[in-house]
């Protein structure tokens, strides 16, 4: 027995996309909210194996646009073409069904449950009411050396990073065989290398027949990831690019409609005495934070932080580098009191934080913004 989704996969397979022809076509888009035009007849195409970056301010119109053919709202005009074909998309299952994922800016995880529970949650499965996790781990380690997208798939999602979480979603949409991925500011939380390590894995998902819309409202990415660019602007259509024929002052006068020039100036007002460069000197000089031979466990009980030392003195700002997992998430905790230590001080202007409570350390002057800003940062019930 074949179902809807059965034959819809099987159209997509039989239809054959020619070089250089839309494989996602939007005419004409209207979105209202009340009395806001979220988008005014926009038009957009996307076709195979490219990366086509959405380019606005925030507010212009881009995520509606995204996620009217993704299914989670209705344009109030306009039609939708995938694959030559009309499409009436009104669900998120109706845009799977034509191929389409999207991986929004805020992941859609439950912290609790392993990485393929998470990615199989709401798939068929042969075992009937339990789920296949065997082979469903097999084929999220295929996926993820497919694309380059590391994951263990036994992990707690809630004990991994923002940049392995974001790696989890992209699998859990690839896992359902789509060819048209859609990525909501992918970056928005992300390290350099982190954003490096995903724009090669994007590459080779091209590379390999998917085709990626990217929203973003960062030039500098534009330039780095994108082979075409569509600028939006208070929900209208500025224009559509490509990106070797552009440049980010030309994008950023599409956006906000005007040059954009950043001035960086060294000028500095009157001279400095020999006392006040001293004295200036000495107020640098001091440490305001001292962490002595800290060691910690993660979420898996593993010592992590083992021995560590640093200091941060008045006036500076101290980077903390590293690859994605190799407890940069575990220090800030200890330092902001939300991880207990097993060795070691901290010392925060001389009087010793060590294992104090988050509170007790917020009033001692602390102040802390957690990478994962919607479900750490915020109390949303």
């Amino acid at each position: 027995m074949t179902t809807n989704t059965d034959a819809l996969k099987l159209g997509r397979q039989r239809y054959d996309i020619k070089d250089g022809e839309p494989l996602v076509q939007m005419k004409s888009i209207t979105c209202r909210f009340g009395n806001l035009i979220a988008n005014q007849n926009v038009d957009f195409d996307l076709t195979r194996g490219e990366i086509h970056a959405l380019l606005g301010e925030n507010g212009a119109g881009k995520t509606t646009l995204m996620s009217i053919l993704y299914g989670l709202y209705r344009p109030e005009t306009g039609e939708i073409y995938v694959r030559g074909e009309r499409a009436n998309i009104k669900s998120p299952l109706d845009a799977m069904d034509h191929g389409i994922a999207m991986v929004h800016q805020h992941f859609l995880l439950t912290p609790p449950h392993t990485v393929t529970e998470n990615i199989i949650v709401g798939l068929k499965s042969s075992k009937r009411i339990f789920l296949d996790t065997s082979n469903a781990e097999k084929k999220i380690v295929e996926l993820s050396k497919k694309y380059g997208l590391r994951v263990d798939p036994s992990a707690i999602v809630g004990n991994l990073s923002v940049g392995e979480q974001q790696r989890v979603e992209i699998i859990k949409a690839l896992y359902r065989d789509i060819d048209i991925l859609i990525l909501d500011e992918p970056t928005s939380m992300l390290t350099p290398q982190e954003e490096e390590s995903l724009f090669a894995a994007l590459q080779s998902m091209v590379d390999q027949g998917l085709s990626i819309i990217f929203i973003t409202h960062k030039l500098r990415e534009v330039m780095a990831v994108s082979s075409r660019v569509t600028v939006l602007k208070n929900g209208i259509l500025m224009g559509t690019v490509k990106t070797s024929d552009t440049n980010e002052s030309d994008l950023a006068r599409m956006m906000v409609g005007r040059s954009v020039v950043q001035q960086i100036s060294g000028q500095r007002g009157g001279g400095a005495t020999e006392s006040e460069v001293v004295s200036a000197q000495a107020k640098k000089s001091q440490a305001v934070l001292e962490i002595k031979n800290v060691s910690a466990f993660n979420n898996s009980k593993i010592l992590f932080l083992k021995e560590l030392s640093l200091d941060l003195r008045k006036g500076e700002i101290l980077g903390i580098a590293g690859v994605d997992g190799n407890g940069q998430s575990e220090l800030a905790e200890v330092i902001a009191g939300l991880r207990k230590i097993q060795g070691g001080q901290i010392i925060m202007d001389g009087r010793a934080t060590t294992n104090l409570s988050p509170r007790e350390i917020r009033e001692w002057g602390l102040a802390y913004i957690p990478e994962d800003r919607l479900n750490t940062g915020l109390i949303l019930e």
